[in-house]
């Protein structure tokens, strides 16, 4: 599967969520014996080029702001609707 410029798709090159796909089915079909990561799965590139701090910065969103925006938010909700 390529896109129109010739360039593998995501999907060839990141095969982890057709196989998450294919053994949550044999899962279900209790063919549990079938579940396995593939070899290709196990090539995958991972994030490499990202600095330290880049890293960082991307721990403290999803660790500290992300939480504190739902807190946040919910509680608008909580007080809005409690009047």
């Amino acid at each position: 599967a390529t896109d129109n410029q010739g360039k593998r798709s995501a999907f060839i090159a990141n095969p982890g969520n057709s196989e998450l796909f294919i053994n949550a089915v044999y899962h279900l079909a209790d063919l549990g014996e079938l579940i396995a990561a593939s070899p290709s799965t196990q090539q995958t590139n991972r994030i490499a080029f990202i600095t330290p701090t880049a890293r960082t910065a991307v721990w403290w969103i999803i660790v500290g702001l992300m939480p504190a925006m739902f807190l946040v938010i919910g509680s608008i909700v909580y007080f809005v609707r409690r009047k």
